[in-house]
Order: C-alpha cells, then sequence, then structure tokens
C-alpha cells in the first residue's frame, strides 16, 4: 500500500503516476458516487476512505476509538488498487456475491482477502460490480453488522 501524506483525495491522486491515477481516479469516483450519502470521506490510514461520522456513530473504531468507522477505503499500491472493507470481512454473503460477481464480469476470480480485494488487472476492473458493492449496504445496516459481528463487547 502506498503512504502518502495528503490532506483529501485529490491531493492523493496527483501524487500517483500518470499509469494509474485514471484508473484509480475512476474507482475512486465509483465509489464515491455509489457509497451511502451518510458517509464522509476523509484520508484515514493513509488512504482516502470513506467512514461512519461521529455524530451519526460516536463509539468510532474498537481498535482506535477516536477513529471514524471505515466503510470502504482505496489504496494505490506499485501497479494496482486495493479496496479495503470490513464489510466484506464480516458479511459472508456480501463476500460470496462479489466472488461472483467478479469471476462473472472479468472471467478471472478476483484476489481477495478477508477484507481486501486487490485491482491488479487494471484494465479489467469491473466498474460495475465496485459500484454495487457499495450499495450493497448502507450506514444503518453497516452499524447493526459492526456492533453484531465485529465490535468487541
Amino acid at each position: 500500500m502506498k503512504t502518502i501524506a495528503s490532506k483529501n483525495a485529490k491531493e492523493y491522486i496527483e501524487t500517483l503516476p500518470d499509469e494509474l491515477k485514471g484508473y484509480y481516479q475512476k474507482t475512486y469516483d465509483t465509489i464515491k458516487n455509489n457509497v451511502d450519502k451518510s458517509l464522509v470521506e476523509m484520508i484515514q490510514y493513509g488512504m482516502p476512505s470513506f467512514v461512519v461520522p461521529y455524530d451519526i456513530y460516536p463509539d468510532g473504531y474498537q481498535c482506535k476509538p477516536k477513529t471514524e468507522l471505515p466503510f470502504i477505503s482505496i489504496a494505490a499500491n506499485k501497479n494496482s488498487i486495493s479496496l479495503h472493507s470490513l464489510v466484506l470481512y464480516s458479511e459472508e454473503n456480501i463476500y460470496n456475491w462479489l466472488i461472483a460477481e467478479y469471476t462473472k464480469a472479468t472471467g478471472k476470480k478476483p484476489d481477495l482477502g478477508k477484507g481486501c480485494l486487490k485491482l491488479k488487472k487494471l484494465d479489467d476492473i469491473p466498474y460495475n460490480v465496485i459500484a454495487e458493492l457499495c450499495k450493497k449496504i448502507n450506514v444503518k445496516q453497516w452499524i447493526e453488522i459492526y456492533e453484531n459481528k465485529i465490535k468487541r463487547k
């Protein structure tokens, strides 16, 4: 993952190599245009992220309670893009849906960890699948999932 000292997504994208910039921008725009509008955009963990703001969920993230609850983040790697989302880690039905839809769209299985989708074949990024992934759950559903499946009590 590329760590960039930036204040916002625009600054982050400006630092990317030209051969990655367009793919990253399109992936970022796809996510931004399809996530729940209650989410707030910020740099979190060194990358552009969409998070649940404190005014909606004041408890924050368990590992770092002074950090907003993450929903999805987009990292630039040397020659690829990674999407990081605890939704994939916590919701097996969404995880399985992503595998099936990504495979259908690209003809290849995704490079997928429990909470990370690595987009290595930049010309094959299935933007429609990413858009649909972002619409799978809203903020209210995400908080319920987080509290019931991830948050330590």
